[in-house]
């Protein structure tokens, strides 16, 4: 039994929390400190170039890699896998609260996004 279809498109715009991004909006990719909240084996399989690892089991190392790399004119943007992964918003607004600043962003689509908009 058929309970329902769409007929047209959906529009299934993410809703914004002011401090989401995504790929295209972006402005200099290469100017930006990525920070990979995914597991640790879909790191090593590949990231971006120089992103920095962080996860909940190792933050204190990962965040002194991190802090000790920027030198605060460069956004920060935490990206996981997409889709369904909450890890990136978790960590940008843990990221913002502990380091007191707004230049913390997560990305929208994560990895997959990601690898789409950096090899285009």
């Amino acid at each position: 039994m058929m309970q329902g279809f769409i007929i047209g498109t959906v529009d299934l715009e993410i809703p914004t929390d002011g401090y989401s991004i995504t790929y295209p909006e972006v402005a200099d990719p290469a100017n930006v400190i990525w920070i990979d909240a995914r597991r640790w084996e879909a790191y090593q399989e590949g990231h971006h170039p120089g992103a920095f690892h962080l996860t909940e089991d190792d933050w204190d190392a990962g965040l002194a890699k991190i802090l000790s790399a920027w030198d605060f004119s460069q956004p920060l943007i935490v990206y996981c896998e997409g889709g369904d992964c909450a890890n990136s918003k978790a960590y940008a607004e843990r990221l913002r609260r502990e380091m007191d600043t707004d230049d913390v962003l997560w990305l929208q689509g994560g990895w997959q996004a990601l690898r789409e908009g950096q090899f285009k």
